[in-house]
C-alpha cells in the first residue's frame, strides 16, 4: 500500500530511486536458516564472522549456537571475545576503521574510499589483509590490493564523467559517482489487495509487539560504550536500560503504572522488563528496543537490560503477544 501511494504521487524516479538502491543493509533470513541447516548436517567445514555477532543478534541463538558447535573451524574478526567470538577457535582482531584502508558501494554504482587517519593502537591486522594472507594471494598488502582493484576494475569500467578520473583523484575526492543505466522499474499493483482484505488480516485480539533500534544504542554492537548507555532516549528520556512502552490508555486497561515489571510472552519466548508509559503511542501495542541484554561485550554493557532480539520470529503472520504477571 505504501508503494502504491508513492506510485500515485509520482515519486518513483523523482524523490525515490529503485535503480540506485541502497546497499547499506543486506540480509536474507532464508539463507541464514539454510546455513543453520547445513551446519547441523555437517556440510560446513569452516565459518568466518566479520562485523557480525549472530550468537547475540539471531533470534533463535540457542539453535544457532548448537549448529555452530558442529563446525570444525570457526574464526572471528571481532575486537573482543563477544557472544559469537567466544565460541570460535580463533579470534583475529580486525583493525579499527580509522586505522584501515577500505572502500564501499553504499548505493549502486556509487563508490567511496576510506584511508587510515591514525597509527594502529593495538596489535591488530585488517580483516581483508588477513584473508589475503590466508589465501596466499600475490598481493597481501591491502592498500596495494585496493589500488590495483580500482585501477584495473572500477576506474577502467567507469562511464561518463567518472571515466576520466584517476586513482589519485578518486582518492583525493573520496567518492566516485558512476552512471546508472538501468531504468526505473514500473509499479505492479497486481498483488495489492483491497483495504477490506488488509483489515481482515488484522489480529482480532492481543497486543502488537514492535521491535526497534534506539538512535543511540543501535543494534548493540557498541553497547560497551558508557557514553551511549547514558545517552537519554530522545522520546522517553530514559538511559541505561530498555523497557516496554505502552500508551496511557493501554496502561490503564492493563492496570499498569510507570516502572511496573511485566512479563511479555511472544510464542515460546518470555521476557521480563519494566514498563514505560509513552503518550502518543498507538493503543494495544508494546515496543522494546534491541541492543541490550549483552553478556560478552564488557564491563559497561554486560547484563544491561534484556535481549529483545529473542522476540523476532520468522513465521508468517503477526505476533501473538500477551502480557501477564504485572506487579
Amino acid at each position: 500500500m505504501v508503494a502504491a501511494i508513492n506510485n500515485l504521487l509520482g515519486n518513483y524516479g523523482t524523490t525515490l530511486s529503485i535503480a540506485r538502491h541502497s546497499n547499506l543493509r543486506q540480509g536474507n533470513d532464508e539463507e541464514m536458516a539454510e546455513l543453520i541447516r547445513e551446519m547441523n548436517a555437517g556440510e560446513v567445514g569452516a565459518v568466518i564472522f566479520y562485523n557480525s555477532n549472530p550468537s547475540y543478534t539471531y533470534p533463535d541463538s540457542t539453535a544457532f549456537n548448537a549448529a555452530l558447535s558442529k563446525v570444525g573451524l570457526k574464526i572471528s574478526f571481532a575486537d573482543r571475545a563477544d557472544e559469537t567470538a567466544s565460541q570460535c577457535d580463533y579470534i583475529s582482531p580486525d583493525s579499527h576503521y580509522l586505522e584501515s584502508w577500505n572502500d564501499a558501494e553504499p548505493m549502486r554504482n556509487t563508490f567511496s574510499l576510506a584511508q587510515p587517519t591514525i597509527q594502529k593502537l593495538f596489535d591488530t591486522r585488517q580483516a581483508q589483509e588477513s584473508l589475503l594472507q590466508w589465501c596466499e594471494a600475490p598481493v597481501t598488502d591491502y592498500h596495494e590490493y585496493l589500488e590495483q582493484n580500482w585501477r584495473q576494475g572500477i576506474l577502467s569500467t567507469a562511464t561518463g564523467a567518472a571515466s576520466i578520473i584517476s586513482w589519485e583523484k578518486a582518492l583525493q575526492e573520496g567518492v566516485l559517482q558512476g552512471d546508472i543505466s538501468e531504468a526505473e522499474p514500473s509499479f505492479n499493483a497486481g498483488n495489492l489487495g483491497s483495504a477490506a482484505e488488509a483489515a481482515a488480516m488484522r489480529k482480532p485480539a492481543g497486543l502488537d509487539l514492535v521491535i526497534y533500534e534506539k538512535t543511540g544504542m543501535g543494534n548493540g554492537s557498541q553497547a560497551n560504550n558508557p557514553w551511549l548507555q547514558e545517552l537519554p532516549d530522545p522520546i522517553s528520556k530514559i538511559c541505561w536500560d530498555n523497557y516496554f512502552t505502552v500508551s496511557p490508555a493501554t496502561a490503564k486497561e492493563k492496570g499498569l503504572v510507570q516502572g511496573n515489571i511485566i512479563e511479555v510472552k511472544s510464542g515460546s519466548v518470555t521476557i521480563k522488563g519494566p514498563v514505560a508509559i509513552q503518550p502518543g503511542q498507538a493503543n494495544d501495542t508494546l515496543t522494546a528496543a534491541v541492543g541490550y541484554g549483552r553478556t560478552h561485550t564488557g564491563k559497561a554493557g554486560n547484563n544491561v537490560g534484556f535481549n529483545a532480539y529473542a522476540f523476532i520470529q520468522f513465521s508468517e503472520g503477526s505476533f501473538n503477544t500477551n502480557i501477564s504477571g504485572a506487579s
